[in-house]
C-alpha cells in the first residue's frame, strides 16, 4: 500500500524562524510499515504554499492512506491539508493522528461530517500498521487499538492500547522523508 504521512507547517511561538524541527513520530511509524511504501512530508519545510506543494506531489505519488499528525494548535492546519487531500486524491483515505486528535477525539468525531474517516488515539506505531493490514482485509477495526472509525454513520471509539516499550521498537526509519534540510539557525540538525 502506498502510505503519505503530513506533519504540519505550524511551529508554536514562530520557532520555525529559528528551528526546523522533524516530527520523529511520523519515522516511528513508518518504521512499522516496512512492507509498503512510505512516504514522510514534514509541511514545517514548505510553511507557504503547501496546496501548490501537495497537489505537485500528489499527482505523482498516489497513496491509499494519508496519514495526518496535528497537535491542537496545528488542528486548523490540520483541516486545510486534509481539505486539499481529498481534492486532490479522493480516493485515499485518511486518518488523524496526534495529541489533538488523542484529546479532542470525542468532540472531532462529533456530527457526520468529519474530513477524516480515522482517528488514532494514543501511540500511532501499532496502531496504524494494524489499521493498514485491516484496511487489507486482513483483521477487523475493532481490532486496531486506539483506533475510532465510522460505522453506521456514528464513530465507535476503540480502547487505546498499551504504553509501547521503547526498547522494543524498531529505530525511527528517516529514509521515506521526501525533505529533509531541517535545521537550527543555518545548522543542519536531527533529532534522536
Amino acid at each position: 500500500m502506498d502510505i503519505l504521512l503530513l506533519a504540519m507547517p505550524d511551529a508554536a511561538n514562530n520557532f520555525h524562524r529559528i528551528i526546523k524541527v522533524p516530527n520523529l513520530g511520523l519515522c516511528s511509524i513508518a518504521a512499522h510499515l516496512t512492507d509498503h511504501e512510505v512516504r514522510i512530508v514534514d509541511l514545517v519545510l514548505v510553511h507557504t504554499n503547501i496546496r501548490s506543494w501537495l497537489k505537485n506531489f500528489l499527482a505523482g505519488f498516489h497513496p491509499s492512506l494519508i496519514g495526518i499528525s496535528s497537535m491542537s494548535f496545528q488542528y486548523t492546519s490540520a483541516l486545510e491539508v486534509m481539505s486539499i487531500c481529498r481534492e486532490v486524491a479522493p480516493g485515499a483515505r485518511i486518518v488523524l493522528g496526534g495529541y489533538h486528535a488523542s484529546l479532542a477525539y470525542a468532540q472531532l468525531a462529533e456530527g457526520n461530517s468529519a474530513p477524516f474517516d480515522f482517528l488514532v488515539r494514543g501511540e500511532g506505531e501499532q496502531a496504524v500498521s494494524a489499521l493498514v493490514e485491516a484496511l487489507e482485509g486482513s483483521r477487523d477495526f475493532d481490532s486496531v487499538p486506539g483506533l475510532s472509525w465510522l460505522s453506521n454513520g456514528a464513530f465507535i471509539h476503540n480502547p487505546t492500547g498499551e504504553l509501547l516499550n521503547v526498547q522494543h521498537l524498531p529505530l525511527p526509519d528517516r529514509d521515506p522523508r521526501v525533505l529533509d534540510h531541517f535545521t537550527y539557525f543555518t545548522r543542519k540538525m536531527d533529532c534522536v
